[in-house]
Parts: C-alpha cells; structure tokens; sequence
C-alpha cells in the first residue's frame, strides 16, 4: 500500500480518468461511485474540475478517503447554479442514501430565512428559522447556514442602518441614529436597500460588497485586524446568501424541465423533477439517436439546469467515462 503522506496520489482508472478530463469548472454535487453502480460518497464545490482531480492527488494521510478513492469506478457530476445551491442538493443526497464515505449524513445544516421587519416602530432585519411573516414583514430565503445568514444580517445592518430609523428613538438609539448620519427619515431608502440586495439585484450586490470592502481595507490600515476579519466573513456571507439559490423553496409550483444532450453519438436525456418548490429528483437515460428534443419548461432556471447536465452526461457517455447506476439521482 502506497505512504499516506503528502506522496499518496494514485493513478485513476480510465473511466475516472476520461470523466475528470471533462469535468467542468463551474459548481455543483458529485457522486463517487463503485464498480456496482453504488454511490459511496457525496461531496459539493464551486469548482467541480479542481475538487473532483484532488482526490487523485496528495491526500495528506486521510486514510478514509484513500481506502474510498480505491473503489472508485466513475464519477457522477451534477451542474448546478451555485455552491449554495449545490449546498442543498448535498444535504438532500446524504439525507437520502448516506454514503458509507461519508462522515456528516446530512441534516447538519438547518434551513434559515432573514426577515426584514419594515414598521415604523421596529424596523430591522432578523435571522429566524421558521418561514412565517406578519404584517410588515418580508421574508427572505431558504439558506443554509446560521452563522452566514447571522453575519449577513449584520452585515447589511452595518452598511444600511435602518434600525436606528425607527419612528420614536429612544436616546440610545438617537444617539447612534446621530453617529451613523440617519433618522426617520431615511427609513424607507434603507430598507429598499436591504431589500435589493437580498433579491439579489447585481448592482445592490456589487455595492454591498464594494461597501464591505472598504470597511475591511480601513480596519487594516488602521491595524485593528480583528474587525478586518470580521469584515473579510461578512463579505463571504453577503455573497453566500445573493448567490443562485432555487433547488429548494419553502413552497412553489410542481414541474418537470427535461433537456437532451447529443454527443459523438451518444444521445442524453436529463429530466429533474421539482416538487413545492425544491428539488425531488434527476433522471437520466440514454436515448436512441433520432429522439426529438423535448419542449422547454416554463421555469429558465431548471430547463437551463437540465441542458447543461445533458450536455455534460452526453459527452461523459461518449467519452465511457460512465459506468454502472446511471438513472434517477435519488434512487437506490
């Protein structure tokens, strides 16, 4: 058996090795898969191309994940629109089939919403974890993670300080009000602003970033390297919480968005099935040349989801980087 060390690369084999020669750069969930067609580990990255190809490399002594990269046969990508995204298809899979690799078998992230309370009397914005609103109220969300929605939330509360707007201050919050250069009046522009950036608006998001930013860079001029670093999380957080998110949703419509991918030959269908809302499940099937391309759902989001999957799992058939357990997602 090879050293454990920063040595212990291995050589994949050619089905692993023509699926990590087209995995794309771009986020999602990938599926390791063993010679039956069993998944035995479920992992999510920004990056499918570079996460995937690490687990060929130097694996640092992680015995766990050597004795698993050995029974690998092929890789099963998913595309998706973000790592946040990609967040809760894992915790999805790992929910349902809990891959014998894999040491967190999901449920360990909750879903979380911001709520942005708009009363004159207590304006505000709130991490809470039950998606229930009343009157004045706008509910933001799902996301997973209560440590980034609780640093986002302070976060847009730093930069647009509309709890210092309310109608009747106290001389505390009158105070702070003074210091942070806003009243009653600027009440409505805040929460607009809030608003935009977590419907996630490029312009208000860029800005909300740029504004971090500058609070970062002042605090390491000025050497307080701790408030730097809050700064430096608080931007991540912002960005976690703006990216792409519709896999999952307290309540939506039921759809099917199917697409077909062609590709040296090999013709792909990838349908993804969603239910309330959030994602239920993917099918894949490799289909006769001659099928005709199925009609474009109504939701873009999905339908631009299942077209990129087909067009990845065509050219992972025609490659025959794919192997047995080729299917539904969800599936046993």
């Amino acid at each position: 058996m090879p050293a454990l060390g920063r040595r212990a690369s291995a050589r994949p084999n050619s089905q692993v090795a023509a699926g990590l020669a087209l995995m794309p750069a771009r986020p999602g969930v990938y599926l390791m898969r063993d010679e039956r067609g069993r998944v035995i580990y479920i992992g999510r990255s920004g990056n499918l191309r570079a996460r995937i190809r690490s687990y060929w490399g130097p694996l640092g002594g992680r015995r766990r994940l050597v004795r698993m990269r050995e029974r690998v046969v092929w890789v099963e990508p998913v595309i998706l629109a973000s790592e946040h995204e990609a967040a809760f298809l894992e915790r999805h899979l790992l929910h349902l089939r809990r891959p014998v690799y894999n040491r967190a078998l999901g449920g360990q992230e909750s879903w979380i919403w911001l709520r942005l309370a708009t009363s004159p009397a207590a304006p505000g914005l709130a991490v809470v974890h039950e998606p229930e609103v009343g009157e004045g109220e706008i509910l933001f969300g799902p996301y997973l993670g209560g440590s980034d929605a609780r640093l986002a939330a302070a976060a847009l509360l730093r930069l647009y300080p509309v709890a210092y707007t309310m109608a009747r201050p106290d001389s505390s919050a009158r105070e702070m009000g003074r210091l942070r250069g806003v009243g009653p009046e600027d009440r409505q522009a805040l929460l607009e602003r809030i608003q935009v950036v977590l419907d996630r608006e490029p312009a208000a998001v860029a800005a909300a970033l740029g504004g971090l930013a500058v609070l970062r860079d002042e605090a390491a001029l000025g050497e307080r390297y701790e408030d730097a670093g809050i700064r430096q999380q608080q931007l991540q957080a912002i960005d976690w919480v703006t990216q792409p998110q519709g896999i999952a949703a307290p309540a939506g419509p039921d759809l099917r968005a199917s697409a077909i991918g062609r590709e040296g030959g090999a013709t792909v269908q990838v349908t993804f099935e969603i239910r309330s809302g959030s994602f239920r499940d993917r099918h894949t099937a490799v289909l006769d040349p001659g099928v005709p391309d199925p009609v474009a759902a109504a939701d873009a989001h999905w339908t631009m989801l299942a077209q990129a999957n087909a067009d990845l799992m065509a050219r992972l058939v025609a490659a025959g980087a794919v192997g047995e357990g080729l299917g539904r997602l969800t599936g046993r």
